[in-house]
C-alpha cells in the first residue's frame, strides 16, 4: 500500500503573497515543510501539488529534487486527485503550504491507524493550528472526483472539505487531539505569524 503525503501549495495567497517561498532561516516555508515530511516513517513519498502560475515552487522543486505535480489552480479536489492518480497513491495524506512545524510524530501515531482501520476519509480535531492534516483512500477521492456536485465540489474548494466528505456517505473518522489545543496557532498566514 503506498502512501504518498501530498502538500497543496500555491503562490496566490491573498494576505500573505507568496507566503510558501517566505524564507525560515535560509530555506523556504515549503522546503521547511518538506524537511519534515520525510522525517516519517510512514509516507512513501512527498510531493508537491502546484500549479502553472507558481513558477517559483516549480522552480524550487526542480533544483531540489522535490517531486510535484502541475494542475488547476482553482479546484483543488481535481489538483489533489490528479496528483494523486499521477503517483499511484493507494493513500494520501494531504497538506497545507503553510504550516512549517508539522509534526512528523502526529502523522506517524494516526497514519497507520487510519490504514488499519479501513476508513475512507479522516481528519484531526483539536489539534493546534499548523499541525492538521487530512487522510484519504485514493479509491475513496476517486469515487468523490467522479460523483461530486458542482455545488459540493465548491463546498470543497472554498469553505469545508470535512462537510463534503461526511455528507457523501463516505466512512470517516476524526481523530480527536487528547487536549483541546485548537486556540495554539503555528500556521503561517500573515507577515506577523513568522
Amino acid at each position: 500500500m503506498k502512501t504518498v503525503g501530498i502538500i497543496l501549495a500555491r503562490q496566490g495567497s491573498k494576505r500573505f503573497p507568496n507566503k510558501v517561498m517566505v524564507d525560515i532561516d535560509g530555506v523556504p516555508m515549503l522546503g521547511r515543510i518538506i524537511e519534515r515530511l520525510k522525517q516519517t516513517r510512514t509516507l512513501d513519498d512527498v510531493a508537491v501539488a502546484t500549479n502553472e502560475g507558481s513558477v517559483d515552487i516549480i522552480r524550487y522543486c526542480k533544483s531540489n529534487q522535490v517531486i510535484y505535480y502541475v494542475g488547476s489552480e482553482n479546484d483543488v479536489l481535481d489538483r489533489l486527485y490528479s496528483a494523486s492518480r499521477f503517483y499511484d497513491s493507494d493513500v494520501v495524506v494531504r497538506f497545507w503550504h503553510d504550516s512549517p512545524l508539522i509534526d512528523p510524530r502526529i502523522i506517524d501515531r494516526i497514519v497507520p491507524n487510519f490504514v488499519q482501520k479501513g476508513y475512507d476519509f479522516a481528519f484531526l480535531r483539536g489539534y493546534p493550528k499548523g499541525m492538521y492534516f487530512n487522510i484519504m483512500r485514493f479509491q475513496a477521492l476517486e469515487t468523490l472526483e467522479n460523483d461530486i456536485s458542482p455545488i459540493d465540489r465548491a463546498i470543497w474548494n472554498r469553505v469545508n472539505e470535512e462537510w463534503v466528505w461526511l455528507q457523501g456517505g463516505f466512512k470517516v473518522n476524526a481523530y480527536c487531539c487528547p487536549f483541546d489545543f485548537s486556540d495554539i496557532n503555528f500556521e503561517v498566514n500573515t507577515p506577523e505569524d513568522l
